[in-house]
């Protein structure tokens, strides 16, 4: 769908038009960085327990399904330069 609008309407694509885009996607990554930070540490926490209980195991858990979002929003954020 953005390829699609990339290509359709080229008039959008100037320096003034990209530069805030791309600011608006490396202010994304960081945030994304920082949260990616923040698992690290509580799944190094999780690894060093030594019987983790049904809460950490459903936290661990939901962290993992975190990342793989985390990882089809960076995908998705660079699918562009693939065209």
């Amino acid at each position: 769908m953005i390829r699609s609008l990339r290509r359709a309407d080229t008039s959008l694509a100037t320096p003034q038009t990209i530069m805030p885009r791309m600011e608006g996607v490396r202010e994304r990554v960081e945030i994304l960085r920082q949260e990616i930070g923040e698992i690290q540490k509580l799944n190094l926490q999780y690894l060093q327990r030594p019987k983790p209980d049904f809460a950490a195991v459903e936290a661990h858990t939901r962290r993992q399904q975190r990342l793989r979002e985390i990882m089809k929003e960076l995908e998705a954020m660079t699918a562009w330069k693939q065209t």
